[in-house]
């Protein structure tokens, strides 16, 4: 489910995310900082902050189901 709306690629300390839905992409500019540094189209966050993100995303979008059943 979270793949539908994020492109995510782990690199270790790195993970590099794009929002690819609409609402994903609206989410992200209402609730990630806009100094997130980019790499091309690609938000680089640090491995400590991402699941956050993630958990945070899905929480809104899709309740309170665990992350790791939707990866």
């Amino acid at each position: 489910m979270i793949n539908d709306h994020f492109e995510i690629e782990n690199h270790g300390s790195i993970v590099r995310m794009l929002p690819i839905s609409e609402w994903a992409k609206e989410w992200w500019e209402a609730n990630v900082d806009p100094s997130c540094p980019m790499m091309g189209k690609y938000y680089c966050v640090e491995s400590r902050y991402a699941f956050n993100i993630l958990e945070g995303f899905k929480n809104d979008a899709f309740g309170a189901e665990p992350l790791e059943d939707q990866i």
